[in-house]
């Protein structure tokens, strides 16, 4: 990556951390509801396989 001068180079690089961060969490969270939800709907699912 070739930029103009390094003061904005480290601003951008240091902006697409950040937004990389936030992403990750953002995945993160939503994976972790994903799995949860999932899991849930699962036991569910044997749980009533199990009663009948």
């Amino acid at each position: 990556m070739t930029a103009k001068s390094p003061a904005l180079c480290r601003g951008y690089a240091k902006g697409a951390h950040m937004r990389n961060i936030i992403n990750g969490i953002i995945g993160l969270a939503t994976n972790k509801a994903f799995w949860s939800i999932g899991a849930a709907v699962l036991a569910m699912f044997l749980f009533k396989k199990f009663k009948d």
